[in-house]
């Protein structure tokens, strides 16, 4: 399948990005010199990305997109204020749906949101067995435990998203994305767990699952809905168990398993019939995550077969 096109725009002043994404936007220059402004974008069916890089302080004035929920995650220190309060970074800011907002930023901004499709939180929560924050339903900031890692591993992936454009944006990663925006949230609350034994039940059914499901597309609510218990209960699970969580888990074992083809084949095989029979479809994805997994390129690997 393949990625979700990203688009890079070089704006002569940050209020041309008013209307795109369903932005209404009225920023204004605070401080004197040369203004550069960048927009990095990549649109998906439930959630859409956009970086902003502004070089220059500037009051932020406007309102969200009327579309979905959209939440700004801090890639730089220089949000000032959110809405007449001070912030403090890390923060994850919540926009609201069609939500006006008032915030200042310092010089060299770049600060990252992501609009998700009305509903989409709510629905994949439920399936989850994860309690949205009441705070997340509020234009407000969201305060975080100190050196919460939960926040920079979810604006990380984002950037990756939106730099590595080779990285797919179908509906899985999506859902990806949003399970680890929930996992960010969810970060500023008290922590909910199951018991030690039921974490140990739960993981044990899961990797049945996953061992019987090849080719499936999985996403880890697949698993909570088959193991009847929350993403956070699964997650300690396997970290506890294996030292990953359950899509790393995942990915994993279906990379050995194409490995593991891919040496017992023959002359004429294919990485790409190896790696559709483990669930990967997209190749260049799959390429990368099997060369940082085994050192050498899937076709290295099919290789040392002959």
């Amino acid at each position: 399948m393949p990625a979700s096109p990203v688009q890079e725009l070089r704006l002569d002043e940050p209020n041309q990005l008013s209307g795109n994404g369903g932005w209404d936007i009225d920023f204004r220059q605070l401080q004197a010199g040369d203004m550069q402004t960048k927009v990095v974008l990549r649109p998906g069916d439930t959630v859409s990305l956009l970086e902003l890089h502004m070089s220059r302080g500037v009051h932020q004035r406007g309102s969200s997109p009327t579309s979905g929920l959209t939440l700004g995650l801090p890639v730089t220190p220089s949000l000032h204020r959110w809405n007449g309060a001070p912030i403090e970074t890390p923060d994850l800011v919540n926009f609201g749906m069609g939500r006006e907002f008032d915030a200042v930023n310092g010089a060299d901004f770049v600060g990252l949101t992501v609009t998700v499709a009305e509903g989409t939180l709510a629905d994949l929560s439920d399936r989850l067995g994860c309690r949205l924050p009441p705070k997340c339903l509020q234009c407000a900031a969201l305060p975080f435990r100190h050196q919460s890692g939960s926040l920079r591993r979810l604006t990380q992936m984002g950037r990756s998203l939106l730099h590595d454009r080779s990285t797919s944006f179908d509906a899985s990663a999506q859902s990806d994305f949003v399970t680890a925006l929930l996992c960010a949230m969810d970060a500023a609350e008290p922590l909910l767990d199951g018991t030690s034994s039921l974490r140990t039940r739960s993981v044990k059914a899961a990797v049945a699952y996953i061992k019987e499901q090849t080719s499936t597309p999985i996403l880890i609510s697949d698993l909570c809905a088959m193991t009847g218990v929350s993403w956070r209960t699964l997650d300690r699970g396997f970290r506890e168990q294996f030292g990953i969580g359950p899509k790393a888990y995942l990915n994993r074992f279906r990379l050995s398993g194409a490995r593991s083809d891919l040496l017992r084949s023959g002359h004429g095989a294919r990485v790409a019939d190896a790696a559709n029979r483990w669930g990967f479809w997209h190749m260049g994805q799959f390429a990368k995550d099997y060369h940082r997994m085994f050192g050498e390129r899937p076709s290295e690997t099919l290789l040392k077969s002959r």
